[in-house]
């Protein structure tokens, strides 16, 4: 049997998850300074630890209509092929084990859900899972 260790958070009213092995901190939200003539879902760059990152609007991305930050909003840090973001969110809420046979494959053509690696039921929520590798900004 095997299994996934995901990250969940909020976005609106919806629960996301993206693998952890993709994630490598979880930080509150920081002053962001943004950059013109970028993506309209780069929110700008961040410093952390010496190192320029770029910030997504990760609910702008996916076409998700924004709430205002609080003190609940946290920026993932994410790394793939080397390259590091951050992701920000309404809501980081646990780290869940995902079990292979939990997760059903989405077969809509419609939006951004190429994105989405699947959708996982736990009690009455269903979790969208994300492939953070598709992600292009």
């Amino acid at each position: 049997m095997s299994k996934t260790k995901a990250v969940i958070f909020e976005i609106g009213a919806t629960r996301y998850g993206i693998d952890i092995m993709s994630s490598k901190e979880i930080i509150k939200l920081q002053t962001i300074t943004p950059i013109a003539g970028t993506s309209t879902v780069i929110e700008g760059v961040i410093s952390l630890r010496d190192k320029v990152i770029p910030v997504v609007r990760l609910g702008r991305f996916l076409g998700i209509s924004e709430q205002d930050y609080t003190e609940d909003t946290r920026i993932i840090i994410i790394e793939i092929n080397n390259r590091k973001f951050g992701l920000i969110v309404d809501n980081v809420c646990e780290v869940e084990d995902i079990l292979d046979e939990e997760m059903q494959k989405v077969d809509l053509m419609v939006g951004n859900n190429h994105y989405i690696k699947g959708i996982v039921k736990k009690d009455e929520q269903l979790w969208l899972i994300l492939d953070i590798e598709k992600f292009i900004f």
